[in-house]
């Protein structure tokens, strides 16, 4: 039994230690993202990103994109991770005027896969039936509210079980701005 607990403990440190490594590098890549929209470093800020992204968008159509939108904003006051699910983290972006929401994921070279700044929802305004008892609550709203940032998402109904016990969660509305929560499923 000690061997087992000792392999757990040990899968289990591991595993915090690659989540915090691969943190490092998002919040990295972050960091050089504020850098150089604070420079105006716009082909700076495109060698950041992967093959994918380069498919989807050239360096001349980003760069003249980058210039008209991101000067307005003004330099970047402060950066605060908001959180992350999967491949994906969200930060906010303090700028003199505004406060927009970054979202990121890298690909497998550690380059930008996903990149955009855009105005946030304001999640602590979405409705939602959790009632942030337990663990397993407090688990299921960061991994929510986070889902809920997602630009089309409108409503969700989550159904878990954990140890033979279920809980079930609505949060956001049934439709855009009909103010009904989705029904804890059962």
């Amino acid at each position: 039994m000690k061997g087992i607990t000792l392999f757990f403990c040990l899968g289990l440190s591991f595993s915090v230690a690659a989540q915090s490594a691969r943190q490092k590098k998002i919040d990295s890549v972050c960091n050089l993202i504020t850098k150089y929209l604070n420079d105006k470093a716009y082909d700076s800020l495109y060698q950041l990103t992967g093959h994918v992204f380069r498919t989807r968008i050239s360096a001349s159509s980003f760069k003249r994109i980058a210039e008209e939108a991101y000067p307005p904003l003004g330099k970047v006051e402060k950066t605060i991770l908001k959180g992350s699910a999967g491949e994906t983290t969200w930060y906010k972006m303090f700028f003199p005027s505004q406060t927009l929401t970054l979202i990121i994921s890298l690909d497998e070279q550690d380059k930008l896969g996903f990149f955009r700044l855009r105005k946030g929802k304001d999640n602590g305004k979405v409705a939602s039936s959790n009632p942030l008892r337990t663990d397993i609550d407090r688990l299921v709203e960061g991994i929510a509210r986070a889902y809920m940032e997602q630009e089309n998402t409108v409503g969700l109904s989550i159904g878990i079980m954990v140890d033979g016990k279920e809980y079930f969660y609505g949060y956001g509305e049934t439709a855009l701005g009909n103010g009904r929560l989705p029904p804890s499923i059962r």
